[in-house]
């Protein structure tokens, strides 16, 4: 690498301003030509927002044909820039100038759609037996856990991302690798016996005949229940390792003398002795991560050739096709000709893919300005590879005498100096081990405010999800009655689901809310919609026809609906007429029916809305403030289905939309001048003036959940870090599906456990979890202008800041008016937050909150808001 310059911006230095103008400066000393420049970063926002603002500075120094030249170059993002260059270069690659580009949306609906019909019946048995033996279940909304029949397709897309992202052609050697991890987890016992349902089949008969001599008693009883349901599990065809486990338990826990009676209890246990190491269990999970590679290889040829016979290229095609054309000697000397200067924005969110194009455009430029953060590198989880942009950072660094320089931009203009200071005494400490520490301190370019309170710690004394978040809310509608705008207000959390909670309590309280995507798929509008669609596909579905009657019908609980049909079953009908056809909305539909099958989705999602009158009576479906809008989006959605198809040369049907939405839910947006509800990785590059952080309890290496999460799944790690000796050592996959209890946080075996503390690589995921969490925490604090609140639980300690090796004081009851909650010589106001006095509710209070509808609705034709809050 040579002639680089990296420009390193911490959190509000202007870096915007410091790259726009490094840029003006090169045009107007005449080093550069504005058409000679390529400018990548990674949203088109940024992008319009680095052109214009470039522009505005050439025109306020009087240079106006040059800032009219600007909009020839070439700025946008990575993948705009690279297809740029390919279509203009096209014919040293051999392809042809009409590429079609499929957008990451296009992507996914191709493999949703693709990856249902690539096993053959072979493999799709194997993958039930599988599921089955491993009792693979998920989580549906408001429903119980249930089988998981397409819990392989989730590893199999990430496997073949994860090979794109590392560019792993060959993947056998992650195949060997996965086997050989596996085989250190799983560890074959000498000597060890086969399970044999047949064996353990005819022990509990025989403890069930012992049982039963003598005098009946209580846990006599329960020892013949539980008997007869370990016998019926193991009737079934495929016995899972649950069923195993259960009768392990139960044999061991047998009263001595009963124990004695049947000697072939003894050879049971044995032979359950080690289940998790059985040979049974070994091989299974070897045949599936040999299946899922032999699936990705399949589908990666299925896909390209999908791409050349309609001629498509995807986004990961345009950062490879301007690798290889960079390896054309003319090719190189066309764009010499052309461009000159190269600078490259958000430089540590960058893939290795884009990092080897980026180093490869460095060679062919005259000037190169590169800017990024590297504690700010936050998306691991969408490609980045921190440890390599990292190792190009020191690169650039260590070598001046190659023409490299480094710069630290050295002021914060976000935010008051009590915050910038805040972080610099947090995270200078943290980040010292890996850059010095000019690149982490910044010094405070505003003046502090003389009134307001700059840091302050909400204490909440809640004791559950629920109330600490009604408290929040509280208190946001409080602050927003003193005069506060509700724009101005931003909430951060680490998940959605804690978004998903507060966002119908602030609006319950006439707080109007802006977040990243509100998720429509369970509100009312959703459910009736794809209810009505699924009616004119199938009109004997009795679910679709149950769910249309529950949504727009007063008085149709769930009770109701359960006799009603307890009563048709029992009573034939004489006209003929199907169960609910009486239903207004049931009847109007199928009376239109055979003209509605033949509509496309789009039109029908259309004439659903409109003709049916689904517009007048929004706000009996969904929340007040989403409206009617909801259904804009779905017939937005139902367009964008049929885009991808004719893009994607499939059929548009009916069954294949609801199939669509199901994988990729419409999404809706809230109102703009709300109060800002973002996660953390949402927020990067935003800022507001009064930034609230909650989940501050949050332990980000909590072992059990990091053995879940990062350990098994499927992942790809380097056999060795990168260094500027190998700047891309090899990367492999490892496989290693989670095979334990589906709807537990974790219920894997205690020797499993064991054996995965005691190795190299958890230590590895530990210290990279640790410092994600560290930047991503960076992230939060520095979004704040004027105003930084912690928003914490009184009993519970603040794990987030410890984990990343801080020590916050442990108990944060008995507060003063003032504490250095953090322990870094930096004091917050404190602020206890009490939830209000609980109201008396009309719901059943033994009745969970996720069932809907926990009484009779008034006989009344009433708006359905309040039966219909679960829907959002």
């Amino acid at each position: 690498m040579k002639g680089i310059k990296y420009i390193s911006a911490g959190a509000g230095s202007g870096k915007t301003y410091k790259l726009t103008h490094e840029l003006a400066d090169l045009i107007i000393k005449g080093r550069v030509k504005p058409e000679g420049i390529i400018m990548t970063t990674f949203t088109i926002k940024a992008a319009s927002e680095l052109r214009e603002r470039a522009k505005a500075v050439l025109y306020e120094k009087g240079y106006f044909d040059e800032a009219e030249r600007l909009d020839l170059s070439l700025i946008g993002t990575v993948h705009s820039v690279a297809y740029a260059l390919i279509q203009k270069y096209w014919y040293y690659l051999g392809i042809s100038p009409d590429l079609q580009v499929m957008t990451e949306e296009d992507t996914s609906f191709y493999i949703s759609q693709s990856l249902a019909l690539l096993p053959t019946p072979e493999e799709l048995q194997f993958l039930s037996h599988f599921r089955n033996y491993f009792d693979i279940c998920k989580s549906e909304p408001n429903k119980a856990t249930v089988p998981d029949r397409n819990f392989w397709r989730a590893d199999l897309k990430t496997l073949i991302e994860e090979a794109t992202k590392y560019e792993i052609e060959d993947l056998q050697p992650s195949l060997e690798h996965s086997i050989q991890t596996w085989g250190k987890l799983c560890v074959q016992q000498a000597g060890a016996s086969p399970l044999r349902k047949e064996s353990l089949f005819e022990c509990l008969r025989a403890v069930r005949v012992a049982n039963r001599e003598g005098r009946v008693s209580k846990k006599q009883k329960e020892r013949d229940e539980t008997i007869e349901r370990l016998l019926s599990s193991l009737a079934k065809e495929t016995v899972s390792i649950v069923t195993y486990n259960k009768a392990r338990n139960f044999l061991g826990e047998l009263p001595k003398t009963l124990r004695g009676q049947v000697p072939a209890v003894d050879d049971a246990l044995a032979m359950l002795g080690n289940i998790w190491d059985s040979p049974e269990v070994f091989d299974l999970q070897c045949r599936y991560i040999t299946c899922l590679f032999g699936l990705a290889e399949r589908w990666r040829e299925e896909y390209r050739r999908f791409k050349k016979e309609h001629n498509l290229v995807d986004y990961n095609d345009m950062e490879l096709y301007l690798i290889e054309l960079l390896k054309h000697e003319e090719a190189v000397r066309d764009i010499q000709a052309s461009f000159s200067c190269l600078m490259v924005d958000e430089f540590q969110d960058s893939s290795p893919v884009q990092v080897r194009a980026f180093e490869m455009l460095s060679q062919v430029m005259e000037y190169n300005v590169w800017v990024g953060d590297a504690k700010q590198a936050i998306y691991g989880f969408r490609g980045t590879d921190i440890d390599l942009t990292n190792a190009v950072m020191k690169i650039i660094e260590a070598t001046p005498e190659n023409g490299n320089q480094m710069e630290t931009l050295p002021l914060s203009y976000r935010s008051l100096p009590s915050i910038v200071e805040l972080t610099n005494r947090l995270f200078v400490p943290v980040f010292s081990n890996s850059m010095p520490e000019d690149r982490i301190r910044l010094m405070p370019d505003r003046k502090q405010l003389e009134e307001g309170q700059p840091l302050t710690l909400w204490a909440v004394q809640a004791t559950n999800k629920d109330k600490f978040f009604a408290t929040i809310a509280k208190e946001i509608a409080e602050m927003v009655g003193r005069g506060v705008p509700p724009q101005d207000i931003a909430i951060l959390a680490r998940q959605n689901d804690r978004i998903d909670r507060l966002a119908p309590m602030l609006a319950d309280r006439g707080i109007p809310v802006n977040r990243e995507g509100i998720d429509i798929s369970e509100t009312g509008a959703y459910l009736l919609i794809t209810s009505l669609i699924q009616l004119v596909i199938d009109a004997s579905d009795t679910l679709a026809r149950a769910q249309i009657a529950f949504i727009t019908e007063p008085g149709y609980t769930l009770q109701r609906l359960i006799d009603d049909k307890l009563a048709y079953q029992n009573e034939e009908s004489e006209d003929g007429a199907r169960w609910l056809d009486h239903i207004p909305l049931i009847a109007a539909v199928l009376q239109e029916r055979e003209r509605l099958q033949h509509y496309s989705a789009a039109a029908l999602v259309e004439s659903l809305v409109v003709e049916f009158g689904l517009y007048q009576r929004a706000t009996d479906y969904v929340r007040s403030e989403l409206g009617g809008a909801i259904f804009d989006v779905m017939i937005q959605a139902a367009q964008t289905y049929e885009k991808h198809c004719v893009q994607m040369t499939l059929p548009a049907t009916l069954s294949g939309f609801l199939d669509y939405m199901s994988q990729t839910p419409p999404m809706s947006s809230g109102d703009r001048d709300g109060v800002n509800l973002v996660t953390y990785h949402g927020a990067k590059g935003l800022e507001w003036r009064h930034v609230i952080l909650i989940d501050l309890d949050y332990d980000p290496i909590e072992e059990k959940r990091l053995i879940r999460r990062s350990f098994f799944g499927v992942h790809a790690r380097r056999v060795e870090r990168c260094s500027q000796d190998n700047l891309y050592p090899e990367a492999r996959i490892t496989v290693l599906p989670w095979l334990f209890d589906s709807s537990s946080s974790v219920n894997a075996p205690e020797e499993y456990l064991a054996r995965i503390a005691s190795s190299k690589e958890l230590q590895q995921i530990v210290e990279s979890e640790r410092y994600e969490a560290a930047r991503l925490l960076y992230v939060g604090v520095t979004r704040a202008r004027d105003a930084l609140s912690l928003a914490v639980y009184r009993t519970k300690p603040l794990k987030w800041f410890q984990q990343i090796g801080l020590h916050p004081i442990e108990s944060l009851d008995n507060l003063s008016d003032s504490v250095d909650c953090l322990a870094v010589g930096q004091p917050f106001v404190v602020h206890t937050l009490t939830p209000e006095e609980e109201e008396p509710s009309e719901m059943n209070e033994t009745s969970e909150a996720s069932e809907p509808i926990s009484s009779e609705s008034p006989a009344t034709n009433v708006p359905l808001y309040e039966p219909l809050q679960h829907y959002r």
